[in-house]
């Protein structure tokens, strides 16, 4: 268990792991077998305003996978940022389009089963579910039609590392211990939300017009607002017919 927190390759993960793992020692002592058979998911807000939760849920049942906790919320910006520490960089000229996560609420999810022939749960599920851009493959993301890396559905963690770190951004120390050692299933179901147009369009247009706004209000001219267009343009550009 101690090298999915002490051997990863970015320098800057490692740093910040190794620090996680003196901090969470003793919650991981003594569970580490529990550990394998744990991950943490997200279903997104367009999972959530699609009304898709009870069938994303059914998929990873008949896998032998169990929602133990549950917690619905609405992004923030220190939530996003905690979840997001290590993508932010990779993608940090398009980073503006994550202000689409904070249109809906999401639901937090803390899950146990079998491993089965993976190295781990969260292995499974990221089997399970396709690759984060979900235009091919017979994964959960293709089969309920998401739409691109942010409308994706679902976000899983990609180890057991990280699916302890990101539980504990969502839960207490004590909410995670009884899922590695007492894990009941619980029922979830869909959230009493309005219906959302989160399609790319939609959304995009609404982004654009909030930053259009708010760069305004601080004096950044015409060319720049015609270049985020243009970054816009070619983003919403990048969805395959299918």
């Amino acid at each position: 268990m101690r090298e999915y927190f002490l051997e990863r390759e970015d320098e800057y993960e490692s740093e910040f792991y190794r620090k996680f793992f003196e901090n969470a020692e003793a919650l991981v002592r003594g569970r580490e077998e529990a550990l394998l058979a744990f991950d943490f998911v997200i279903l997104k807000p367009d999972a959530v305003a699609r009304g898709l939760v009870r069938r994303i849920l059914s998929e990873l049942r008949g896998a032998g996978i169990h929602p133990v906790a549950a917690r619905p919320f609405v992004f923030g910006e220190t939530v996003k940022e905690d979840l997001y520490r290590f993508v932010k960089k990779k993608y940090f000229s398009t980073w503006w389009v994550y202000g689409a996560y904070y249109l809906g609420p999401s639901i937090a999810l803390l899950l146990r089963g079998e491993k089965g022939s993976y190295d781990h749960l969260p292995a499974l599920v990221r089997a399970l579910i396709g690759p984060t851009t979900p235009w091919v493959g017979n994964g959960i993301r293709f089969k309920l039609s998401g739409t691109n890396r942010l409308f994706n559905l679902i976000h899983a963690s990609d180890d057991p590392a990280a699916a302890l770190r990101e539980a504990l951004i969502f839960f207490d120390e004590a909410e995670i211990v009884k899922a590695l050692e007492h894990p009941e299933p619980v029922e979830v179901g869909e959230l009493a939300t309005e219906p959302k147009a989160l399609d790319w369009p939609s959304v995009s247009s609404r982004i654009l017009a909030s930053l259009a706004g708010a760069l305004e209000s601080r004096g950044v001219g015409a060319d720049d607002l015609r270049s985020l267009c243009s970054r816009l343009g070619a983003l919403s550009g990048q969805t395959p017919d299918r």
